[in-house]
């Protein structure tokens, strides 16, 4: 993200008056003539505009000062969550070349043309605009024939991460690194190859034909998202690297879906040019997996019912290669004690103490399965053998009763740091004082459908005594005054209530529409605070990407106390 402030930043940081931005995205007009109305249909709604035009929304962001935490901040919400989602390619509706989003580019050109090359022309000078801030290239298709004009734009000196995405056979993702001498990103990510061209042919085609190009030596890390078995056209684009010289591999679920031992073989042969290697594995398919991962699935009593997601993280310097491909060596491994002590990556415990981020939820949310007591037991085990677990994310309507949650909470580790959780309706307040026992050192927490009027913001935040990031998403059926009684305090001086600001870096709320007297009261608050305040009026039924879509009325609340930045989004 760009450090360069703007107009309005700098008047925000040294004026000591309220400032209130108020920004109509969509005005209604009911009088418009039939033309207008169709001109209106085909402009763009409120979600568009803010995706093209972010100036505002980094303006509220950078007032988030201090980068560490606000990283730190995990669980929270992110700006750019609905624009790093798999984008498809629809061929019945005419998608942008080129969209800027925040510090991210998107190259879109599904084919050479003449009325596209027209276009480019116009788009270039934009493209140029944002070479300040832009950090990541997402490419989804890009023919070869534009590679020159893109060179001759040399727009890309600050790119760090290349995503390739949806790709077309006939294009060759590293070629881009000969034709650009001045791209120079660290970090390479391949997602899906995608038959978009009716051609029946390997959908990994596009990858395989990277056989004859080379990594440039600035890379560091590459993310492997594809679904492939195989990763031999990776020897050769890393033969000019020394061994540990690049920082990490990471093979996201989709790979491993497919990691057999033959895969393994294959990932052996590279791994040794990497520092660290993580293996994002899922429950839903432990017959494809060899059986080093699957020896860890087997501890849990899993039904098809729900979904596992949890990651292994290795040194590789401290890992013995053979361990991954021979099912005799691993569970030898198990009772050999030197050799254990030796290689972090040969003992059961070993591989659970590898572990760092953990995600249950069901498989089928038409389905409403409740997890046994035998699941439950299994879960809390597994858990309890995770010493390094520090992020969690769970489904709570997987869950039957509060002795269930609590016991399964109960089973969590001190090193926990982030924990989500979906569906909170049945949430109660014993099973957040046993979550805050289990873990003290919870950073960040988000609450999805909090129902419970027991819990409170304040309450939350005097349990989590290390708390820096609070996100909830309040259910219709919470009361609203408690919310603005947290929000809120009496200036005994002045005889008049003010914002109370929470004792955390970060707090971001979402609560259905409140009446029109506390609507009234939450507003008047907010004048007589001093504080950086933007407002977002939006129009009903065309909802920013960032906000919840069963939010059909709702007030948006994002508090930053260590910038005095308050930021409020409500629908009209």
């Amino acid at each position: 993200m760009s450090r360069k402030r703007s107009h309005n930043e700098n008047f925000l940081q040294t004026t000591g008056e309220v400032f209130c931005k108020i920004t109509k995205l969509n005005e209604r007009n009911e009088t418009t003539s039939e033309e207008d109305n169709k001109n209106k249909s085909e402009s763009f709604n409120a979600a568009e505009i803010v995706s093209r035009n972010m100036d505002l929304m980094n303006l509220i962001i950078r007032n988030i000062n201090n980068v560490s935490e606000r990283r730190n901040i995990a669980l929270t919400y992110s700006f750019k969550t609905k624009i790093e989602t798999r984008h498809w390619i629809n061929y019945f509706v005419e998608e942008p070349l080129f969209m800027v989003f925040d510090d991210i580019l998107i190259i879109n050109i599904s084919h050479f043309s003449r009325s596209v090359t027209k276009k480019l022309e116009i788009f270039g000078k934009k493209i140029k605009m944002h070479r300040h801030k832009i950090r990541t290239l997402k490419i989804k298709n890009l023919p070869s024939g534009y590679f020159d004009y893109f060179k001759k734009l040399n727009c890309f000196e600050n790119i760090r991460t290349i995503y390739f995405d949806v790709l077309k056979f006939k294009y060759i993702p590293m070629a881009i690194f000969e034709e650009w001498p001045s791209l120079r990103p660290n970090t390479l990510i391949f997602g899906n190859v995608i038959n978009n061209d009716f051609d029946y042919r390997d959908s990994n085609r596009a990858i395989y034909n990277n056989e004859k190009y080379t990594f440039p030596k600035c890379i560091r890390n590459i993310h492997l998202l594809c679904e492939t078995e195989n990763v031999d056209w990776m020897v050769n684009a890393l033969k000019n690297f020394q061994n540990y010289e690049l920082e990490s591999l990471v093979l996201m679920e989709n790979f491993t879906e497919y990691l057999s031992g033959l895969t393994m073989i294959s990932i052996n042969s590279i791994i040794h040019f990497f520092k660290k290697v993580k293996f994002l594995i899922c429950k839903c398919f432990p017959s494809s997996l060899n059986e080093y991962f699957a020896q860890i699935l087997s501890d849990f009593i899993i039904s098809d019912n729900f979904v596992l997601i949890f990651d292994m993280n290795f040194n590789v310097s401290k890992c013995n290669f053979d361990v991954w491909i021979d099912q005799d060596h691993s569970l030898e491994g198990n009772n050999d004690i030197t050799n254990s002590e030796i290689y972090e990556n040969v003992s059961i415990n070993g591989r659970y103490l590898s572990i760092h981020n953990v995600k249950v939820y069901r498989s089928d949310i038409l389905i409403k399965y409740k997890l046994t007591d035998i699941e439950i037991m299994s879960l809390k085990e597994g858990f309890s053998k995770m010493h390094n677990l520090t992020t969690l994310e769970l489904d709570l309507d997987l869950i039957s009763s509060s002795s269930h949650t609590i016991s399964l909470f109960n089973g969590l580790g001190k090193n926990l740091k982030n924990i989500k959780i979906y569906n909170s309706g049945n949430l109660k307040l014993n099973d957040l004082i046993m979550l805050a026992k289990s873990c003290p050192n919870i950073e960040n927490l988000c609450l999805e459908d909090l129902k419970s009027n027991n819990i409170t913001i304040k309450k939350i935040i005097s349990m989590f005594k290390n708390l820096k990031g609070l996100e909830i998403q309040f259910s219709f059926e919470y009361n609203i005054k408690n919310i603005i009684y947290d929000l809120i305090k009496m200036d005994d001086i002045k005889k008049q209530y003010l914002l109370d600001w929470p004792q955390i870096y970060l707090l971001n709320i979402f609560f259905p529409m409140p009446d029109a007297d506390e609507r009234e009261l939450l507003i008047m608050i907010i004048t007589l605070t001093k504080v950086y305040i933007y407002m977002l009026l939006n129009e009903k039924n065309n909802y920013m990407s960032y906000i919840p879509n069963h939010f059909q009325n709702f007030f948006f609340v994002l508090l930053s106390s260590e910038s005095r930045t308050l930021i409020i989004i409500y629908d009209i």
